[in-house]
């Protein structure tokens, strides 16, 4: 017959368990989070350095239109 210290024990240790397995889970989850944040920050830095370049490029073409047609 179990006594109520072994019944508590064995409630104890599956709780213990059960957060092991959840703290587990969870930083599988900030892991993979932290992944896509790092990659979407590489995506965003390089839209920017694109945006750049193509605002760059377009007021070159506006100058060059300015100065070859008249304004525009």
């Amino acid at each position: 017959m179990a006594t109520t210290k072994s019944i508590g024990c064995d409630i104890m240790k599956r709780a213990i368990a059960q957060m092991k397995q959840e703290i587990k889970r969870k930083r599988e989850r900030v892991q993979a989070q932290s992944e896509q944040i790092e990659k979407l920050g590489l995506e965003l830095k390089s839209l920017e350095n694109e945006l750049e370049t193509d605002l760059a490029q377009l007021n070159a073409f506006e100058e060059e239109f300015s100065a070859s047609c008249g304004p525009g």
